[in-house]
This record gives C-alpha cells, structure tokens and sequence, in this order.
C-alpha cells in the first residue's frame, strides 16, 4: 500500500490511489515543518507514511485529540514551501 499526498486549495489529502483516505483542512493548521524520524518518535502523533522514511513533513492541528499529523513526502521541503504559500493571507 503507498501512500500519495496531495495538497489542494482547502486540504492535505492522503490518497491511496483515487481514493482519499484522510484529509486535514489547511484552516485547521496551526503550525507546519520538517523534522527527521527521530524528532518524530518524541511526540504523539498520527502518521501516514511509505517505507524508507527520512524526513517527514509534521503539521500541527488546531483541533482533535491527536493533534500531530505525521506524513512523508519525497520532497518534503517543497510541499512545505507550497503549503505556506497557501496558508498566507
């Protein structure tokens, strides 16, 4: 099972193929960065990642329970660019 990560103009969606099998609302997102696995096993957190993770993109949630959202891009920098270009005003 792979994991594609799509971000559209509402959401981060996790996909497996044509379906979405999770979505995040970028409303919803307080905070986003890049952080490698071993930052990762220090929090609570929901993760969706492939095999051969190296660094995963981390968005911080407003709301829920788990508010640490966990996932791994191939290019996790340039998601990350592209997310905060769509969450400024």
């Amino acid at each position: 099972m792979i994991f594609n990560y799509r971000l559209t103009d509402s959401e981060v969606q996790v996909r497996i193929g044509p379906w979405v099998v999770r979505r995040i609302r970028l409303a919803d997102i307080a905070a986003a960065d890049v952080r490698s696995w071993v930052e990762v096993l220090r929090t609570w957190n929901e993760h969706w990642s492939n095999f051969a993770p190296s660094r995963f993109v981390v968005l911080r949630r407003r709301s829920g329970w788990i508010r640490t959202f966990v996932f791994n891009r191939p290019d996790p920098e340039g998601f990350l660019a592209d997310l905060r270009q769509r969450l400024s005003p």
